[in-house]
């Protein structure tokens, strides 16, 4: 090989986990959110996402038949729900 010239090497192919990491943090950082990424997200069931939401305790926005929750409202609701834990 002539002297300073580099050989090329391959791309570094991305592992598994580094793309799932994207992933959760790409997921994590959207503006909103259906109410099934929202249950996979936060671990908790559909049922309890629609509880919060029935007891005004989480905002969602409708369109058309899909409900959405936007990122601002699940820190207001989490907030909410943190502060009636502390008052407890």
């Amino acid at each position: 090989m002539r002297q300073g010239y580099k050989k090329k090497g391959k791309k570094e192919k991305k592992k598994p986990e580094d793309i799932e990491q994207n992933v959760v943090y790409a997921e994590r950082n959207k503006l909103a959110w259906s109410i099934d990424e929202l249950a996979e997200l936060s671990s908790l069931s559909r049922t309890t996402i629609y509880d919060l939401i029935k007891q005004n305790l989480l905002a969602r926005i409708k369109v058309k038949s899909r409900s959405i929750i936007t990122a601002d409202a699940w820190n207001e609701c989490l907030n909410r729900l943190s502060k009636e834990g502390d008052a407890k």
